[in-house]
């Protein structure tokens, strides 16, 4: 489910943002953009916040029927009980979560809820920033999508046919959360993963912007 909801966001998030600084390349528009008086500044800020707050509504849309069949399986009151001791559903019933039941934070399900989701947030600014990025580079809006594409969503197909290792690339881990704090330590995770994410995203979008503002511009 992590990773076909994984898959279903970024698909979401392209489709929304691809166009944003890509469809001004294509018909060179923004020449006329940056050489206006705020056209490099306010202009190109509210292009990435808008872009922001259509990434969080997807990831809340997406999110949000995950996060609605959780509280379905664990009521409020159950909320308080140790992470470790929630149950997987499938065909077979309800059985253990092996790598859960030996998770060596203690937390309770809601606690873990809200670190998991938090981490998912943080991976999302991320995965906006770069498809602003790209779009930025980008001289249509097809490259755009394609290029996005191929960065964001071939690692977690490649692990879904089996990759193990794909795990590793992209934001697959970070945006899956329970696999990011399965694999080594995951208190350090949990500290490192908020700071890392938010400097990758401002960094990412100070070379969208600047990348824009410069690139094919005489």
């Amino acid at each position: 489910d992590d990773l076909g909801n994984q898959l279903l966001l970024t698909a979401v998030i392209i489709a929304c943002l691809a166009a944003a600084f890509a469809q001004e390349n294509a018909i060179r528009a923004k020449k006329v953009m940056i050489t206006c008086r705020e056209g490099r500044g306010r202009a190109v800020l509210m292009k990435a916040l808008v872009c922001g707050f259509v990434a969080l509504i997807a990831a809340a849309a997406v999110y949000g029927a995950q996060f609605y069949n959780l509280m379905k399986w664990y009521g409020l009151a159950d909320w308080s009980a140790p992470v470790q001791s929630v149950m997987a559903f499938d065909s077979s019933g309800p059985r253990a979560v092996g790598w859960l039941s030996e998770f060596p934070m203690e937390l309770t399900i809601g606690q873990y809820a809200l670190l998991l989701y938090g981490i998912r947030l943080c991976a999302v600014a991320v995965l906006a920033t770069v498809v602003l990025l790209v779009s930025s580079l980008a001289g249509n809006v097809f490259v755009s999508i394609f290029t996005s594409t191929a960065v964001l969503e071939l690692p977690a197909l490649l692990y879904l046919l089996g990759v193990d290792a794909a795990k590793y690339f992209s934001l697959t881990a970070v945006l899956s959360g329970n696999m990011l704090l399965s694999l080594g330590n995951p208190a350090l995770a949990a500290v490192l993963t908020p700071p890392v994410c938010i400097l990758a995203a401002g960094v990412l979008l100070y070379c969208a912007r600047k990348v824009f503002c410069k690139l094919f511009f005489a």
